[in-house]
């Protein structure tokens, strides 16, 4: 139950959050009903739903994506050894660059390496869109393009470079069906044949940060429900 206060879930008789009674809340029309139910609509609304804005327009998605990308390290990338690398080289010609023109052509050549999978998760959509926003900013992920529909949600970053692979691009494509979500996600990594098993650790690791989200998620929702129960008895 959400507090028709404050908005806070786990609320029962009274609010853990903000310590105020669920008594129903009188508009201007005198319809109490309508009002209560207005308000526990447009709480519910962003994990109910698929679409990105309406769920990053919640604040606590907002902190908890936000926490994750505070806590993660981003480490070397490949693009950062080529400009050391160009720095000192007296070669006079910019691998950066060169390796920036080079990939596209591969790419329509057809030189490079493509992965995918699916999974299934049974929860909310808001909340496997947060988690999969979660997922992507512990691996330094960044948003590089968002695509809507009414039950899809479509989202692409760019794979950075190492040292032993080019930069790449991962497509993820959450669609509400009946009772779960599903969550597909795709990866390519440009100017190469093989990628050494990166492409298929990212999509695993990927998974398991959604899944391991969606059980805090989950856990907090319960910490707050017996929260809640225990102001109430006292």
């Amino acid at each position: 139950m959400y507090c028709v206060h404050c908005g806070a879930e786990g609320a029962a008789a009274f609010c853990a959050e903000c310590g105020q009674r669920q008594d129903p809340i009188v508009g201007k029309d005198d319809s109490p009903t309508e009002s209560v139910d207005a308000i526990i609509e447009a709480v519910m609304h962003w994990t109910e739903s698929i679409q990105y804005e309406t769920v990053l327009g919640n604040s606590d998605a907002r902190n908890r994506i936000a926490f994750v990308a505070r806590d993660t390290q981003q480490g070397v990338t490949g693009e950062d050894l080529l400009a050391v690398f160009d720095a000192v080289s007296p070669v006079g010609v910019s691998l950066v660059k060169l390796s920036k023109v080079i990939v596209p052509i591969c790419d329509k050549l057809g030189i490079k390496t493509d992965r995918q999978a699916q999974h299934a998760f049974v929860a909310p959509p808001g909340r496997v869109l947060l988690a999969t926003l979660c997922a992507m900013a512990s691996k330094s992920l960044v948003i590089a393009e968002v695509r809507q529909d009414v039950e899809k949600c479509y989202l692409s970053a760019e794979i950075p470079a190492t040292l032993i692979t080019h930069c790449g691009k991962l497509q993820i494509l959450l669609e509400v069906r009946d009772g779960y979500v599903q969550v597909s996600l795709a990866t390519t990594i440009s100017a190469q044949w093989y990628d050494w098993g990166k492409s298929t650790r990212l999509i695993r690791e990927i998974f398991a940060a959604i899944d391991n989200d969606l059980r805090d998620q989950q856990a907090q929702q319960l910490a707050s429900s017996d929260s809640a129960s225990f102001r109430q008895v006292a």
